[in-house]
Formats: structure tokens, sequence, C-alpha cells
């Protein structure tokens, strides 16, 4: 729950009293709303949000049917939506949204109708590659929470503004997509699973990414060689704990100076 907004905290016990929860949003000048829904309870759809008035920030936490009407609501800045939603994301026309973090679920993502969107994180996504990115290559920060799958970061090569990534519980099968992306400060790619890349990753291709200081490959199969990580001079933390290097020469890593914090493979 953010608090750079006005935020009414708000437990639905299976039902909600639409009118009391518009009196309360009302009364306490609110401009954000934290909904959790408890226990086993699973709401319908949220069509009362409309009676909402200037609503910047919005955060469900609790089953919710159809959340589709939560991204269409004008003047909102950032949704939080953790829902287990089963429709699908709607393409839809709000220039005011900045920051969307969702259960990702079945269907294409058109965020094309999303132009002021900065950050999108997707939890619990089984996705094989992210070529929906090419709809948003403004985007700056990208999470993703997967389910043991490796990932294709084809789409990600559109992002030319990205400078936080993050992709967790999946392991990646090229590090390619990333080659050109300048901007990148921290990239976390934290594996699972237990599948193998078709081939190892290759440090290269992150090589001459100049703004890069955090780089985190940790579980993540085999990768060929440490060697291409040696002359990036902006790196100051380096961690790639089990992750196998096939080349078996992570000795290299010593040569980094004192003020890069290191974890080896081994470690």
């Amino acid at each position: 729950m953010r608090a750079d907004y006005s935020v009414l905290n708000w437990r639905a016990e299976g039902s909600i009293d639409d009118r009391e929860l518009v009196r309360q949003y009302q009364s306490g000048e609110f401009n954000g709303l934290f909904l959790r829904v408890s226990g086993n309870a699973r709401l319908g759809s949220l069509d009362f949000l409309s009676s909402l008035p200037e609503l910047k920030y919005l955060e469900i936490e609790g089953r919710v049917a159809d959340d589709s009407q939560a991204f269409k609501i004008s003047g909102l800045r950032e949704l939080v939506l953790l829902t287990r939603g089963q429709v699908a994301i709607p393409a839809v026309q709000n220039p005011s949204l900045t920051v969307l973090a969702v259960d990702d679920r079945a269907g294409a993502i058109d965020l094309a109708g999303f132009p002021a969107l900065t950050g999108l994180t997707l939890w619990s996504s089984g996705r094989n590659d992210l070529g929906f990115l090419g709809s948003a290559p403004w985007i700056s920060s990208f999470k993703l929470e997967g389910v043991g799958q490796i990932l294709d970061l084809r789409g990600l090569e559109n992002c030319a503004k990205l400078d936080d990534l993050e992709i967790l519980e999946a392991r990646i099968e090229s590090l390619a997509p990333l080659q050109g992306l300048q901007d990148l400060r921290r990239c976390w790619l934290i594996g699972g699973g237990e599948s193998i890349q078709p081939e190892p990753l290759d440090f290269s291709a992150v090589s001459d990414l100049n703004n890069l200081e955090e780089l985190r490959v940790t579980y993540g199969g085999e990768a060929r060689s440490v060697a291409p990580l040696l002359n990036m001079g902006s790196l100051r933390d380096l961690r790639l704990r089990g992750t196998r290097i096939v080349a078996g020469d992570s000795d290299l890593l010593s040569e980094f100076p004192d003020s890069v914090r290191i974890v080896g493979p081994e470690e």
C-alpha cells in the first residue's frame, strides 16, 4: 500500500456495502483504495468502483471473478491486482496509468492503450515469451514472477528506456535481447525450475551495457564463461550463485576490484 496517497483501507467479507464504502471514501477525502477480500470470499465484479471520484491508487487483494473494470478507471495512476483474475487484461485506453502490477492470466496482452505506463509487474506468469512488450516500448521497469519455465526475453529489445529488470522463478533462454538496452541499470534473473536452456547463456550479450550496476543470474541453468564480464566497469554487484559455468573459469571473478560485490557460482 502506497504512503504517498490518501488510501482508504477496506475489508470485504464476501460482499460489499457499496453505499457505505462510497460514503467513507468521500468523507475522508481519499484518492486511493486498498480492498482486501478476505477468507474464501470472492467478488463477482468491480463495477462499484465507478462511484469513487478522483481515484488515483487502487490495490485489491483477494479473489475477484472479473476485475476488468479496474483497468478502465479514468484518472487512475497505479493499479495493483492480486485477484487471481481469470478475465484477460482488457485492451482499453487509460492514458493516466503509470504503474500496473497484476496476477497474470490467459489471453493476449495489449498495452498500447497505456501510453504513460512506466512500471509493469506480472505475478504467477506461465508465459514463455515477452512479445507483448512490443506494445509498450516506453516502460522503464519490468518484473515477472514465473512458474519454473524457460523464458524467451524477446520483446524486451523494444524497451529502450528499460532501466530495471527482474525475472523470478524462471530460467532465461538467451541474454541476446538485452544487448541494446543501454539504460539498463539493474538486472536480476533469479532462476527456478529444473529445465536447462538449449544453449548456455552468453554474457557477451550484456558486456557492453555501460550503465549496468547490478547483475544477478542465480540458479539460472548454464552460462558459457564469466570472461566477458571482466570489462564491465560499471558493475557494483555481481551474483551467479547456482549457475553452472561451462568453461569452468569462475576463478576469473577474483580479478574484479574489491569495490564490486561478488557471489560466485559455488557460493
